[in-house]
């Protein structure tokens, strides 16, 4: 993450236990908690990253049917 996102930036994700090391890191962290029916806090959301899986998910689907974990990385390159 440190090669890619700038310090300082505003990183938004859900409650997963991973993303608990982001604030040492440098960066201004916002957690939504879906377990407690919180889709928005203030401008903190998900709702862009959710989406941007979901449509890579269907096209995954849609033009190569199976994708083998082998050759994921390629398609996320893409």
């Amino acid at each position: 993450m440190t090669d890619t996102v700038k310090p300082g930036s505003v990183v938004m994700t859900d409650e997963y236990r991973a993303s608990s090391h982001i604030k040492p890191l440098g960066y201004k962290h916002k957690r939504v908690n879906h377990a407690d029916k919180n889709c928005v806090i203030g401008e903190g959301h998900t709702n862009t990253l959710e989406g941007a899986w979901s449509h890579f998910k269907l096209s995954i689907r849609a033009i190569y049917l199976d994708v083998s974990p082998k050759h994921l990385h390629k398609e996320c390159a893409a």
